[in-house]
């Protein structure tokens, strides 16, 4: 059931009713309002409408289960699963035999032996020593030396 009432300020029918409350009363009452939701026009309290105060004290009557409107769904699409192939496809790759193993290089430049003092290994190519472990020790070393001479300096 809808109201027959128009915005005062724009005529629009698109109006809402509402109650604000109101610290006036002190039963916890609330005052009876209209809001047009085209222009914003508002009437609260004494400006409100009085032919619409029916329409705002109760709910609209709800239709009985036989007006309502039954809500429908399109029906589903049958399911159709694709048909099965009688013969099972296997794809076959020709065998292929491994790469052969690369040949060893030989360098050309003479092998210079691991810097450490410990090691005889064979240093790596573009380095000194034959690993980061010889490396480290070598750094480690040459570090205590230097600081072995600063504490006797300070002394």
């Amino acid at each position: 059931m809808t109201h027959p009432a128009l915005c005062p300020a724009c005529q629009s029918p698109d109006i809402m009713l509402f109650r604000q409350p109101s610290s006036k009363f002190s039963s916890g009452g609330a005052v009876p309002g209209v809001r047009c939701r085209t222009c914003g026009h508002r009437a609260v309290g004494s400006r409100f409408p009085e032919h619409l105060l029916p329409f705002l004290m109760s709910p609209p009557p709800r239709p009985p289960a036989s007006e309502r409107p039954k809500a429908t769904w399109p029906p589903r699409p049958p399911v159709i699963e694709p048909p099965r192939p009688k013969v099972r496809a296997v794809a076959k790759a020709p065998r292929v035999e491994p790469a052969p193993a690369p040949a060893p290089v030989t360098p050309e430049e003479p092998v210079e032996a691991c810097a450490w003092d410990g090691c005889s290994k064979a240093a790596r190519p573009g380095s000194k020593y034959c690993s980061r472990a010889c490396s480290n020790r070598n750094a480690r070393a040459r570090y205590k030396k230097r600081h072995a001479d600063d504490e006797l300096s300070a002394a």
